[in-house]
């Protein structure tokens, strides 16, 4: 017989800990060989950027890689792969069935689109030394993807209210379409 919670307080066994400045964090663990990671952002909100040089921070001893907007391009696509090829799947019991890369579909090179990213300038809207929070193409692309779909369909009286939308599900959508 399980222990009835609800209605119940629980005890949080990390309260004493915390409070007493016991606490370990994640921030604060040091293994060998650990990596770290630093977002540099542009002074500007929204710019045009031309070119970005790397080879200082490429040269500076310590430092194992360095990413720019070219490397948008696998964010988007697993952003595609997010509205188009994956979905999770559980059992009668709960278990998830679909939790590897063997399970469902990414796009390769050959599937993925020409990716152009593109920078407006604006004034900052706050006195903040900061912009952002580095979300990557991940972030951004399953909800455009859906966007386009939508605004494809739309004229057949299509409403697109989910995100999953492999061939099947809009063969479904297809067929109930009213032009």
């Amino acid at each position: 017989m399980t222990a009835r919670l609800t209605g119940q307080s629980v005890d949080r066994v990390e309260g004493p800990r915390l409070l007493r400045g016991e606490g370990r964090f994640v921030g604060n663990i040091r293994h060998p060989n650990l990596l770290h990671i630093a977002f540099v952002r542009s002074q500007l909100g929204h710019a045009d950027i031309l070119g970005v040089d790397t080879s200082a921070a490429r040269s500076t001893p310590g430092v194992v890689e360095v990413f720019t907007a070219e490397h948008l391009d696998g964010g988007v696509a697993q952003g595609i792969a997010a509205v188009l090829f994956e979905r999770h799947h559980y059992d009668q019991d709960g278990n998830l069935l679909t939790a590897s890369l063997a399970d469902y579909l990414v796009p390769s090179a050959a599937e993925m689109p020409v990716i152009e990213v593109e920078h407006l300038e604006v004034e900052p809207l706050h006195d903040a030394d900061w912009r952002g929070v580095g979300e990557g193409g991940l972030i951004g692309a399953p909800a455009a993807l859906t966007n386009a779909v939508a605004d494809a369909v739309r004229h057949l009286g299509i409403d697109i209210c989910e995100q999953h939308l492999p061939h099947q599900r809009m063969r479904q959508l297809l067929a109930t379409a009213e032009g």
